[in-house]
């Protein structure tokens, strides 16, 4: 895989999942997180739209609502495994005080899933702290693939469902400070194929793509320091696209992380995405829409065998 290097990369990640009831037919709806402190007087920190419910500072991993999700803010790290741990981590922090006390009421243990259902009426039916989670809320994104494409406009009160993103903060290059867009375009090549590549449950990401997976969803990111002193850590980019699918195991996890390295250090810093893009750019593009993991693992493994 990707060689080592001098320059260190940083990981970051924000990961969404959900806490649920599944009806008598097997459909998983999502219970958010506002019901809790609405209904079951469930404590927690006022931070504006998102309300703080958990936080471990020895850890680093905060449990904060963001419409009908949970989100986890988690302390980046240059390993990815203590990234994942970290998520895990919080994962279960939200299964110890929000499922298992409230068992019955909604499912034992939180939904890591791309793609869940919502039943808008009913909570339309409530108080006005209810709204944020009606809407569809999120901060401005980019399109590497067509930075004037206009945002879809969706009913978010007519739309039934929800999605579950496993956003990637990367920073510690400065191929990436320099040429961001690029970046993202690689990383749709090596990352955005590993993401829809290995996960265990497409059909979920398959629903998710229309609207919050598209392949080259970004957000530059300006950070208020460097890293622990490394170089280039004050501006990252956050590839938008992957679901949060690979958060459910270690496996996909490392597959993920390790080609978005290579994205990086093999495609951005070494120029190999030149040669690569006419090749595999617009089909891994279709790879990621369709979430066609037989083309997108057959496309890994042929710029594998460039490296």
């Amino acid at each position: 895989m990707a060689k080592s290097r001098k320059n260190t990369l940083v990981w970051g990640t924000d990961p969404e999942f959900f806490v649920g009831k599944t009806n008598k037919k097997g459909e998983v709806y999502v219970v958010p997180p506002v019901e809790f402190r609405m209904k079951y007087d469930v404590p927690f920190v006022p931070n504006g739209t998102h309300p703080i419910f958990l936080n471990n500072t020895d850890r680093g991993v905060s449990v904060i609502e963001d419409g009908v999700a949970f989100e986890l803010t988690v302390r980046p790290s240059t390993k990815w495994e203590d990234l994942f741990d970290s998520v895990q981590f919080g994962i279960q922090m939200v299964k110890d005080n929000f499922t298992t006390p409230f068992a019955g009421i909604v499912d034992e243990s939180p939904h890591i899933l791309p793609t869940i259902n919502f039943n808008t009426k009913k909570y339309s039916r409530e108080k006005e702290e209810y709204r944020n989670c009606l809407i569809f809320g999120c901060d401005r994104d980019y399109d590497a693939c067509n930075n004037n494409a206009p945002g879809k406009e969706i009913d978010a009160m007519a739309h039934p469902l929800r999605y579950g993103g496993g956003h990637i903060h990367i920073s510690g290059s400065k191929e990436i400070k320099e040429e961001p867009i690029l970046a993202i375009q690689y990383l749709i090549m090596s990352l955005g194929l590993a993401a829809v590549g290995y996960s265990s449950v497409p059909e979920l990401d398959r629903k998710r793509t229309g609207l919050y997976g598209k392949p080259g969803k970004y957000r530059p990111q300006e950070y208020a320091s460097l890293y622990d002193s490394i170089p280039n850590t004050d501006f990252g980019v956050e590839y938008r696209t992957p679901s949060n699918s690979w958060t459910r195991s270690k496996e996909h996890a490392k597959k993920v992380f390790e080609w978005a390295e290579i994205g990086i250090r093999n495609l951005l810093q070494d120029g190999l995405g030149k040669e690569l893009m006419p090749l595999y750019y617009e089909e891994s593009k279709r790879s990621i829409v369709e979430c066609d993991q037989t083309t997108a693992l057959h496309i890994l493994s042929e710029i594998e065998r460039k490296i």
